[in-house]
Parts: structure tokens; C-alpha cells; sequence
């Protein structure tokens, strides 16, 4: 699973003109943990509390990686249950807005690394946690309309 999300994101710099953040008055330390760094350079201990939800779809594309990596290698950690509710589709419909400004910067590699991911989780989980319809969404979605610019 590692070799795959590291076969499927290459480090690049933050997209420029992003924005790193949503508006908020207090991003919790979010903004200070993630600024100037590239996904690579996070540590899963780094990220054991971090709050994602300040993320900007931007941000949590990009850093989406570090994340992944940080949940395999710490499972315990609060990285993991945030990450997950940020991964399945709300109503089980990856085009809702929310979700799909940040998967559809995804490029068709990455979004099936995510599904294995998904995949993977599930399985440990006993299949308690992704329910088949979010699956055959992701599936049906993965590698269509990578049009973000209304995001």
C-alpha cells in the first residue's frame, strides 16, 4: 500500500495561488503545521491531532499522501478517523461539492490509490466501513471530470 501512494503522488511544491486554509478565525495550528512544507516532509507524529477540516480542498489534495502514509503507519492515531470521514463521499455521491473539489484534483492514480486504501481500511474493519454504494461511486468516478475551477 505504501509503494502505491508513493507511486502515485509525486513531491511537488504546493500549487501556487492555492490557498492553504478555509476562512476561519482559529485554524487550531493547522495553518503553522502545514505552511511552507511539502507533503513529504510531514511525519505521522506530526499529524497525530492535526484537524483537517481547516484544510482547503487544495491542501488536503496535496497533503492527502502524508496522510495516508501517517494512517498506515500510526493506526491508532485521530489522523485515521479524520482522514476516513474526509475520504467517503457524503450520501455516498463523490460529486457533491464538498468532496469534489478536492478528488477531482486528483489525478485518476491517485484517486485508485485511495480506493485501495478505502479498500484496505474496510478490510480491517471488517467491511463495516465502506458501504458498497460509496465503493461503486468512487470506482464510477475515479478518473472523470477533473474539472475544480468552481471550487
Amino acid at each position: 500500500m505504501r509503494d502505491a501512494i508513493l507511486a502515485a503522488f509525486p513531491v511537488q511544491p504546493f500549487p501556487a495561488g492555492e490557498a492553504l486554509l478555509t476562512d476561519t478565525y482559529d485554524d487550531e495550528g493547522t495553518g503553522a503545521l502545514f505552511a511552507r512544507r511539502n507533503w513529504d516532509e510531514l511525519a505521522a507524529a506530526e499529524l497525530r491531532y492535526t484537524s483537517l477540516v481547516f484544510l482547503s480542498p487544495a491542501a488536503f489534495a496535496y497533503y492527502l499522501p502524508a496522510l495516508l502514509l501517517a494512517a498506515l503507519e500510526d493506526p491508532g492515531s485521530n489522523v485515521v478517523d479524520a482522514l476516513l470521514a474526509r475520504l467517503l463521499p457524503p450520501k455516498n455521491d463523490p460529486s457533491r461539492s464538498s468532496y469534489a473539489c478536492w478528488w477531482q484534483r486528483l489525478t485518476p492514480q491517485q484517486q485508485h490509490a485511495v480506493i485501495a486504501f478505502l479498500i484496505e481500511q474496510s478490510r480491517q474493519m471488517d467491511g463495516l466501513l465502506l458501504d458498497p454504494l460509496a465503493l461503486a461511486s468512487l470506482k464510477n468516478s475515479a478518473g472523470f471530470n477533473t474539472d475544480h475551477s468552481a471550487c
